[in-house]
């Protein structure tokens, strides 16, 4: 099969979406080469070197001509212009397209869906998270679009159930997996040999971005409630805001400070992705909270929470999100109700070792995030999934 994967992410960019996307489409292109098959990406111009090569990697378009006036149909028609020449190029060397995959992140890559669907070209649309209301297209000719993929699949219960309210039925939920090639348990004790030495016995931590409205301030207050009982208990928080005028690390250390907490908190702001999975080596209990009224209105991504446990950690997750994992024994829900003494009660639960549903050991739960939630799993199951349905296109 010759396959294209089209994404208008940055794969260059030590993003959360840059880091995600570039591990995905390098995973992607073992199990193809595995299948037999070929894999060609198509990307913007990166502004970095990769740190990975990637095989067949194709530019769309350096820059679109930003000129005074344009429409944004004449943008989208330089998108699909370009994205043409390079399917024809592809074609010219490897053959006809089998089938074309698309994180559907810009409005820019309708036009080339309806191109591929032109020419019964089989596409499956990755990722979907678009505001439909804010496309500016005919909602039926979009509708009618979607409904003609092999398959969609987005992150967002609440974008799911939209699509499906709008009796889109190849929809499918999918949470983001992670890569047990580089968060797993190997290395987990040295590194805490070298990083907690003799101070910390557990750990209690949030890593990622936006800190302090994902776990950071919660970190700090139960700090302050643990550690006169338990002095062995460190805190750490490793990550920082995306904005450049609101530096959240800044803002903790200075929180830590006031405290007098310096002495329990392993602190760092912005890393290179390289270096983050030796911290989550230091994680007993991960947090991976978001504020209720984006749990509500779009759940909680399960990558980090992935990652948590398949480095060796418990994570608390807020009430009604990712209960798949706290049915599973792999979490546990946290209420905003109770506030920080229910985090306190679910932390001493997790210390006492007295809550139920925590039946696992360390590595059991790796084994069954690397069965069920890696991301070799995912693209494997979906590779499959995607050639019967172009097998049933054929049979249409």
């Amino acid at each position: 099969m010759n396959i294209v994967y089209l994404t208008l992410v940055d794969i260059s960019q030590p993003t959360g979406p840059g880091t995600n996307e570039l591990e995905f489409i390098t995973t992607l292109q073992k199990v193809i080469n595995i299948d037999n098959s070929k894999l060609h990406v198509i990307t913007n111009e990166l502004k970095s070197p990769l740190s990975r090569k990637i095989e067949n990697h194709h530019c769309l378009i350096k820059k679109p001509l930003l000129i005074k006036g344009l429409s944004r149909f004449s943008l989208q028609w330089q998108y699909s212009f370009r994205f043409n020449s390079v399917i024809r190029s592809i074609e010219k060397e490897f053959g006809e397209i089998d089938l074309v995959i698309s994180r559907f992140d810009s409005k820019w890559l309708f036009p080339i869906l309806k191109k591929m669907e032109k020419r019964n070209i089989p596409f499956v649309i990755r990722h979907f998270h678009a505001d439909l209301a804010k496309l500016s297209y005919n909602q039926a000719s979009l509708l009618n679009l979607l409904g003609k993929a092999i398959s969609i699949d987005t992150t967002w219960e609440s974008k799911f159930k939209e699509l499906k309210s709008l009796k889109i039925n190849n929809v499918c939920l999918q949470h983001n997996s992670v890569n047990t090639e580089v968060f797993n348990l190997r290395d987990r004790e040295k590194h805490r040999k070298i990083f907690l030495k003799d101070k910390f016995e557990f750990v209690i931590g949030y890593i990622g971005g936006f800190p302090l409205e994902r776990g950071a301030l919660e970190l700090i207050e139960l700090a302050g409630l643990l550690i006169k009982s338990n002095p062995k208990i460190g805190f750490l928080c490793i990550g920082d805001s995306k904005l450049k005028n609101d530096s959240h690390y800044g803002k903790i250390k200075e929180l830590v400070r006031e405290k007098s907490l310096e002495n329990n908190f392993i602190l760092q702001g912005y890393l290179p992705y390289e270096e983050i999975p030796q911290y989550f080596h230091l994680v007993d209990i991960g947090l991976a909270l978001v504020p209720k009224e984006i749990a509500l209105k779009y759940g909680n991504s399960s990558q980090k929470i992935f990652q948590y446990i398949a480095s060796g950690a418990i994570a608390i997750v807020p009430e009604g999100t990712n209960q798949f994992l706290v049915e599973k024994g792999l979490a546990v829900s946290y209420e905003y109700e109770k506030g920080i003494k229910g985090l306190l009660g679910n932390v001493q639960g997790i210390l006492s070792q007295s809550l139920p549903q925590l039946k696992y050991s360390r590595q059991e739960r790796f084994e069954i995030i690397k069965d069920d939630h890696s991301k070799y799993a995912e693209i494997e199951k979906n590779l499959q999934s995607w050639k019967d349905g172009i097998n049933n296109l054929v049979i249409d």
